[in-house]
């Protein structure tokens, strides 16, 4: 339920354009003697212009900032991005005047862009916290944590590529 004493405040933009592109986005903060909340969120996507030129981002990202005493407060924040667009790869003079909107034909034994599924795409995950104390007489102390996750793959025309880091 919502409490009284509390200030929530909250909005959603969208947008939209050529090759089908959508930005939609949104946030609500929340407000009270306590500290505050905030949780704020992205989604943006297109066919794109050439072929396999196709993406999306997805992003969410909660923070809180919340007072535990007269002289503690703990600071949290937590991020979510999921990336992926397609690479349609580099074309010569002539395929560009025959087409500019083409992806990467097949040349020779290498497959072209599109059917070698040609992209990049990366999920992370960031967490952080950190706990601020006062203790009196001009001594504080700041204390905190933070680690990320990131997976990436991108198969590509002469490499493949996929990674984890910690």
């Amino acid at each position: 339920s919502l409490q009284p004493d509390t200030l929530y405040i909250a909005g959603v933009n969208v947008t939209g354009g050529q090759y089908r592109s959508l930005n939609l986005s949104g946030y609500m903060n929340i407000k009270s003697d306590g500290g505050y909340s905030s949780i704020q969120f992205n989604r943006q996507s297109s066919d794109g212009y050439r072929d396999q030129s196709a993406m999306y981002r997805n992003a969410v990202h909660i923070s809180s900032s919340q007072k535990l005493s007269e002289k503690n407060l703990l600071r949290t924040n937590l991020l979510y991005s999921d990336y992926y667009y397609q690479t349609p790869g580099g074309l010569t003079k002539a395929e560009m005047d025959a087409d500019p909107a083409q992806s990467r034909p097949q040349a020779g034994s290498s497959p072209s862009a599109k059917a070698q599924r040609a992209a990049i795409y990366l999920q992370m995950i960031y967490a952080s916290a950190s706990l601020y104390s006062d203790w009196g007489k001009g001594f504080s102390n700041l204390t905190g944590i933070s680690g990320d996750i990131e997976k990436f793959k991108n198969p590509a025309i002469r490499n493949y590529e996929r990674k984890a880091e910690n």
